[in-house]
C-alpha cells in the first residue's frame, strides 16, 4: 500500500473501544490514529520537551537493498541528526548494511545486532572500529564463552529483547550498557527500585 492508502486506515481507536460511548471522552487527535512514519516519529522526537534516543533497526534480506540505508540517512539529515551528538542509534543484523551508514554518515553510533549461533570468529570480523555489539539477551544467556569474550574484549554491548528480572540482573552483572524491552515500564520501575 501507499503511504496515502496506509493513512486512510484508522491505525488506533481500537485502544479506545467505548469511546463513542463516553460523553467524558476526550476527542480524540485524528493525527493520532494515522500510522506511524518515522519522519513522525522523528519529529515528535525533535519536538519532546526531554531528551530522547532512538534506536532504529534497518530490516533485511530487502529487495531495496542498500535505499533502506540511503534513505534513512537522508531522513536523519534533514533532522541535522548524523553526527556523533544524534539522539539516534542504527542497528541491523546486515554488517553489510551498517556498513553502507558508515559511509553516509561515518560518525553515527551503530550496533551489529547477533543472535543464535553465530561463530564469535565471524562476529568478530563483521565488527568495525566503534560499532556497538547487540546480542540478544537469550544469546547471551546460553553462550558463556561469547559473554566472556565480550566483557574481557572491553566491547560496548547493547542486549535485546530484555523484558523480566532475571535478564536484566544478567545484563547488569555484565556491565551491558543499554537494553531493550518490549516493556520500559517495568524495566525502568526495576532499575529505579
Amino acid at each position: 500500500m501507499t503511504l496515502d492508502e496506509l493513512d486512510e486506515l484508522d491505525a488506533a481507536s481500537w485502544k479506545r473501544p467505548w469511546a463513542d460511548l463516553d460523553d467524558e471522552a476526550v476527542e480524540m487527535d485524528l493525527e493520532y490514529n494515522r500510522v506511524l512514519t518515522l519522519r513522525r516519529l522523528l519529529e515528535v522526537v525533535r519536538d519532546y520537551d526531554r531528551p530522547v534516543r532512538l534506536a532504529i533497526e534497518t530490516k533485511h534480506p530487502t529487495r531495496y537493498a542498500g535505499l533502506v540505508e540511503r534513505k534513512l540517512v537522508e531522513l536523519l539529515q534533514e533532522f541535522g541528526w548524523t553526527g556523533s551528538d544524534a539522539p539516534v542509534t542504527v542497528m541491523s543484523f546486515s554488517a553489510l548494511a551498517l556498513n553502507r551508514v558508515a559511509r553516509l554518515a561515518p560518525d553515527l553510533e551503530l550496533v551489529l545486532l547477533v543472535e543464535g549461533a553465530t561463530p564469535w570468529t565471524m562476529i568478530h570480523g563483521m565488527l568495525r572500529p566503534g560499532w556497538i555489539v547487540g546480542p540478544g539477551v537469550e544469546t547471551l544467556r546460553e553462550r558463556p564463552r561469547l559473554r566472556r569474550r565480550l566483557v574481557e574484549g572491553g566491547y560496548r554491548v547493547h542486549v535485546w529483547i530484555v523484558n523480566t528480572a532475571d535478564q536484566l540482573a544478567l545484563c547488569q552483572q555484565l556491565g551491558v550498557e543499554a537494553v531493550i524491552t518490549d516493556r520500559p515500564g517495568h524495566i525502568r520501575r526495576l532499575l529505579d527500585g
